[in-house]
């Protein structure tokens, strides 16, 4: 019999230190083959389907609800439906078992365990030989009394309600709370300032619906703000430490809210991609999306992101710079907003590119209109027939050059 197969939380697609298992693929104890979806857990960005990989019997190390630190075992593969892989001791842990040698080691620590402990003082020897320290792990240990640190008061602050009143609590989502601290450190490193410029867009989007357009107008919008960048690389950057950091790729998270719940997907290369290409990985987000399968691939390394709710009914927000970016675009049916870092650029320059933004949206504005106006007016010079009733008995308008510049329907050309 061969020896069990651990099945662990991969760690090059995951950026936390654990995962919440969602969901079992497959019950306890079935046969799998190899690639087969086993279990969905949730990440801080997206869920996470992990497979087999390989073929044989599963065995679960966690339930539904179940915290899994990344790396560890989630559950295992045996060759034989009869052999007792694990006592439930064995399967009852958040992190791998470690041989003898290991457990003589020095405890290991996580980058973010490591740099809290450095900033919390607490000595990292203290801790059992051959564990794994995590920043949660710091956190207990940090409010345990110590000689020179008395016990806290056992009284809890209030609950900012309001009195009198019974609540129902429930823990938010990993991906909700993620999205508050990741909007929360974008505010504390930013001076964050807004421009806010007048630009109706219902027009627009009424002529994309109106010509029947391959490309959404969220589309074109990515198309002209990526190329934008390129003119205003200073939006397409971060500050830090009295720096400024200028991303050479110009990545456009788009943020996405249908009803699951918000995400913003990335198009990476934005200023390269063509508006058919933009357009071809919106629609693959949006299925993805549906389905809740959108990756953590997906989800990062945005470097400049877009929210439109125009399309809501929505005049003017104010949008929140995520961390790691120095502006985000807020679309509205009357307003454009450029959020911005001040520590990076100024009004005077936010102004300049919503102007130029603006007048890309309108010049495509005015020749959409254009062309409908001409084609509205065209008309046969002998008999007057215009386009629409012509379409209707299937003829049509040919130039003319008696009278000069004119057309001539081709019912008219055939009586001639």
């Amino acid at each position: 019999m061969a020896e069990p197969i651990a099945i662990r939380v991969p760690k090059e697609t995951v950026s936390d230190e654990t995962v919440l298992v969602i969901n079992w693929l497959v019950p306890n104890g079935a046969f799998v083959t190899q690639d087969e979806p086993l279990v969905e857990v949730e990440t801080s960005k997206a869920l996470l389907e992990i497979q087999a990989t390989s073929a044989g019997y599963l065995w679960q190390c966690y339930k539904a609800g179940d915290e899994v630190a990344v790396g560890a075992p989630i559950c295992f593969i045996t060759d034989n439906v009869q052999s007792p892989l694990l006592n439930d001791s064995e399967c009852d842990h958040t992190v791998e078992p470690v041989s003898e040698v290991a457990a003589s080691a020095p405890a290991r620590l996580t980058l973010q365990a490591r740099q809290m402990a450095k900033e919390l003082g607490i000595d990292i020897n203290t801790f059992q030989n051959g564990s794994l320290i995590r920043s949660r792990d710091l956190l207990v240990r940090s409010s345990q009394p110590t000689p020179d640190k008395p016990c806290p008061s056992a009284t809890q602050p209030a609950a900012p309600a309001v009195a009198g009143l019974a609540l129902q609590w429930e823990n938010l989502p990993k991906r909700k709370t993620a999205e508050a601290r990741r909007l929360a450190n974008g505010q504390t490193a930013t001076v964050s300032s807004f421009v806010t410029m007048p630009c109706s867009l219902a027009q627009q989007r009424a002529n994309f619906a109106a010509h029947k357009a391959e490309v959404s107008f969220s589309a074109f919008l990515i198309f002209e703000v990526a190329r934008l960048l390129r003119k205003y690389p200073v939006f397409n950057s971060v500050y830090w430490q009295g720096k400024i950091g200028l991303y050479e790729k110009v990545n456009i998270g788009w943020a996405l809210d249908d009803g699951e719940g918000l995400v913003v997907p990335v198009i990476f290369d934005a200023d390269d991609k063509t508006l058919d290409d933009i357009q071809a990985e919106m629609e693959r987000h949006s299925a993805a999306y549906v389905r809740q399968r959108l990756s953590a691939k997906d989800l990062a390394g945005a470097t400049f992101t877009i929210s439109d709710l125009s399309g809501k009914g929505v005049s003017m927000f104010m949008p929140l710079i995520s961390e790691g970016q120095s502006s985000i675009l807020g679309i509205g049916v009357d307003l454009l907003t450029l959020a911005f870092d001040h520590q990076l650029a100024e009004g005077h320059t936010a102004a300049r590119f919503l102007k130029e933004l603006s007048a890309r949206l309108s010049e495509y504005n005015q020749t959409a209109n254009e062309n409908k106006r001409q084609q509205s007016e065209l008309s046969c010079a002998y008999c007057g027939s215009g386009v629409s009733e012509l379409q209707a008995n299937k003829s049509f308008l040919l130039v003319c050059q008696t009278p000069a510049r004119a057309y001539v329907c081709s019912l008219c050309l055939t009586n001639y």
